[in-house]
Protein backbone atom coordinates (compact mmCIF):
# COMPACT_ATOMS: atom_id res chain seq x y z
CA UNK A 1 0.00 0.00 0.00
CA UNK A 2 1.23 3.50 -0.89
CA UNK A 3 2.01 5.36 2.35
CA UNK A 4 0.98 8.65 0.73
CA UNK A 5 -2.45 7.40 -0.34
CA UNK A 6 -4.34 5.71 2.50
CA UNK A 7 -6.84 3.02 1.64
CA UNK A 8 -10.49 4.10 1.44
CA UNK A 9 -12.64 2.60 4.21
CA UNK A 10 -15.43 0.33 2.94
CA UNK A 11 -18.21 2.48 4.39
CA UNK A 12 -16.97 5.68 2.68
CA UNK A 13 -18.02 6.47 -0.90
CA UNK A 14 -15.31 7.34 -3.47
CA UNK A 15 -16.77 10.88 -3.75
CA UNK A 16 -16.64 11.38 0.02
CA UNK A 17 -13.13 9.91 0.23
CA UNK A 18 -11.78 12.23 -2.48
CA UNK A 19 -12.91 15.24 -0.43
CA UNK A 20 -11.44 13.80 2.75
CA UNK A 21 -8.10 13.28 1.00
CA UNK A 22 -8.05 16.97 0.00
CA UNK A 23 -7.41 18.02 3.61
CA UNK A 24 -4.28 17.40 5.69
CA UNK A 25 -6.39 15.82 8.49
CA UNK A 26 -9.40 13.51 8.24
CA UNK A 27 -11.49 11.37 10.56
CA UNK A 28 -10.48 13.44 13.58
CA UNK A 29 -12.30 12.56 16.81
CA UNK A 30 -13.54 15.39 18.99
CA UNK A 31 -15.85 14.23 21.73
CA UNK A 32 -18.58 12.00 20.31
CA UNK A 33 -18.04 13.33 16.78
CA UNK A 34 -15.62 12.61 13.97
CA UNK A 35 -14.73 15.41 11.55
CA UNK A 36 -14.67 14.36 7.89
CA UNK A 37 -11.74 16.70 7.35
CA UNK A 38 -9.86 19.60 8.91
CA UNK A 39 -8.28 22.15 6.59
CA UNK A 40 -4.76 23.58 6.88
CA UNK A 41 -6.37 26.64 8.49
CA UNK A 42 -8.19 24.54 11.11
CA UNK A 43 -11.65 24.75 9.53
CA UNK A 44 -13.76 21.63 10.04
CA UNK A 45 -15.34 20.21 6.88
CA UNK A 46 -18.51 18.12 6.83
CA UNK A 47 -18.89 16.24 3.54
CA UNK A 48 -22.51 15.23 2.95
CA UNK A 49 -23.70 12.91 0.19
CA UNK A 50 -27.29 12.35 1.31
CA UNK A 51 -30.21 14.05 2.99
CA UNK A 52 -29.60 15.26 6.55
CA UNK A 53 -32.07 16.43 9.18
CA UNK A 54 -32.13 20.00 10.46
CA UNK A 55 -31.46 18.64 13.96
CA UNK A 56 -28.24 16.94 12.76
CA UNK A 57 -27.21 20.12 10.95
CA UNK A 58 -27.71 22.21 14.10
CA UNK A 59 -25.80 19.73 16.31
CA UNK A 60 -22.84 19.53 13.94
CA UNK A 61 -22.65 23.30 13.44
CA UNK A 62 -22.80 23.91 17.18
CA UNK A 63 -20.18 21.22 17.85
CA UNK A 64 -17.66 22.20 15.16
CA UNK A 65 -18.16 25.96 15.19
CA UNK A 66 -15.64 27.04 12.54
CA UNK A 67 -16.79 24.76 9.73
CA UNK A 68 -18.05 24.47 6.16
CA UNK A 69 -20.32 22.00 4.39
CA UNK A 70 -19.69 20.29 1.06
CA UNK A 71 -22.88 18.79 -0.34
CA UNK A 72 -23.10 16.52 -3.36
CA UNK A 73 -25.15 18.36 -6.02
CA UNK A 74 -23.72 16.52 -9.03
CA UNK A 75 -27.00 14.81 -9.88
CA UNK A 76 -29.12 17.96 -9.63
CA UNK A 77 -26.69 19.88 -11.84
CA UNK A 78 -26.28 17.08 -14.41
CA UNK A 79 -30.08 16.69 -14.64
CA UNK A 80 -30.52 20.44 -15.22
CA UNK A 81 -32.41 21.04 -11.96
CA UNK A 82 -29.55 23.23 -10.66
CA UNK A 83 -28.68 25.83 -13.30
CA UNK A 84 -26.48 28.91 -13.43
CA UNK A 85 -26.31 32.07 -15.49
CA UNK A 86 -22.86 32.00 -17.11
CA UNK A 87 -20.58 34.41 -15.26
CA UNK A 88 -19.24 37.48 -17.04
CA UNK A 89 -17.17 38.74 -14.10
CA UNK A 90 -16.05 37.58 -10.65
CA UNK A 91 -19.35 38.97 -9.31
CA UNK A 92 -21.82 36.51 -7.75
CA UNK A 93 -23.50 34.13 -10.21
CA UNK A 94 -27.29 33.63 -10.24
CA UNK A 95 -28.61 30.11 -9.73
CA UNK A 96 -32.02 28.49 -10.07
CA UNK A 97 -32.77 25.14 -8.45
CA UNK A 98 -35.88 23.10 -9.14
CA UNK A 99 -36.82 20.95 -6.13
CA UNK A 100 -33.91 22.17 -4.00
CA UNK A 101 -33.45 20.26 -0.73
CA UNK A 102 -35.16 22.07 2.13
CA UNK A 103 -32.46 21.08 4.63
CA UNK A 104 -29.90 23.38 2.98
CA UNK A 105 -31.80 26.41 4.30
CA UNK A 106 -31.07 25.13 7.83
CA UNK A 107 -27.30 25.51 7.38
CA UNK A 108 -25.82 28.56 9.10
CA UNK A 109 -22.22 27.82 8.11
CA UNK A 110 -20.82 28.18 4.58
CA UNK A 111 -22.26 25.70 2.07
CA UNK A 112 -20.43 24.50 -1.04
CA UNK A 113 -22.30 22.44 -3.63
CA UNK A 114 -20.10 20.02 -5.55
CA UNK A 115 -21.32 20.17 -9.15
CA UNK A 116 -18.85 17.58 -10.42
CA UNK A 117 -17.69 18.05 -13.99
CA UNK A 118 -20.14 20.65 -15.20
CA UNK A 119 -21.31 20.08 -18.77
CA UNK A 120 -22.42 23.73 -18.69
CA UNK A 121 -18.89 25.02 -17.98
CA UNK A 122 -16.58 22.10 -18.83
CA UNK A 123 -14.80 22.11 -15.45
CA UNK A 124 -15.09 20.46 -12.04
CA UNK A 125 -16.79 23.21 -10.06
CA UNK A 126 -18.30 23.96 -6.69
CA UNK A 127 -20.88 26.63 -6.01
CA UNK A 128 -20.81 28.57 -2.74
CA UNK A 129 -24.34 29.38 -1.70
CA UNK A 130 -24.88 32.86 -0.29
CA UNK A 131 -25.19 33.04 3.51
CA UNK A 132 -28.85 33.99 3.27
CA UNK A 133 -30.69 32.70 0.26
CA UNK A 134 -34.03 31.65 -1.05
CA UNK A 135 -34.14 27.90 -1.48
CA UNK A 136 -34.76 28.03 -5.24
CA UNK A 137 -32.87 31.11 -6.50
CA UNK A 138 -30.03 33.35 -5.42
CA UNK A 139 -26.53 34.67 -6.02
CA UNK A 140 -23.36 32.78 -5.08
CA UNK A 141 -19.88 32.10 -6.39
CA UNK A 142 -18.37 29.37 -8.55
CA UNK A 143 -14.98 27.89 -7.57
CA UNK A 144 -12.91 25.26 -9.30
CA UNK A 145 -12.63 22.01 -7.36
CA UNK A 146 -8.86 22.45 -7.65
CA UNK A 147 -9.00 25.81 -5.82
CA UNK A 148 -11.22 24.40 -3.03
CA UNK A 149 -8.82 21.47 -2.60
CA UNK A 150 -5.90 23.94 -2.46
CA UNK A 151 -7.71 25.95 0.22
CA UNK A 152 -8.34 22.77 2.21
CA UNK A 153 -4.81 21.36 1.93
CA UNK A 154 -2.63 24.50 1.93
CA UNK A 155 -4.83 27.37 3.10
CA UNK A 156 -4.62 29.19 -0.24
CA UNK A 157 -7.13 31.96 -0.87
CA UNK A 158 -10.40 31.04 -2.55
CA UNK A 159 -10.99 33.19 -5.61
CA UNK A 160 -14.27 32.91 -7.51
CA UNK A 161 -13.96 31.42 -10.99
CA UNK A 162 -15.21 33.10 -14.14
CA UNK A 163 -14.48 32.35 -17.82
CA UNK A 164 -11.66 34.87 -18.20
CA UNK A 165 -9.64 33.11 -15.48
CA UNK A 166 -7.16 30.35 -16.31
CA UNK A 167 -9.01 27.05 -16.43
CA UNK A 168 -11.61 28.20 -18.92
CA UNK A 169 -12.71 25.35 -21.16
CA UNK A 170 -11.43 25.42 -24.74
Amino acid sequence: MNSHQPRRPRNVSPWHWEWQLAAPLRDQHRGAFIADAITALGVFVEVQFSKISSAHIAVRERHWGNMVWIFDARGAHAEGRLRFTPPTSPAPVPFAWTRAPQYLTQCHRPVFLDLGRSAQFGLNLLYRLPDLYDRDIGLGNLYTAESVRGWMRYGTELTPWHPSIKGRPA
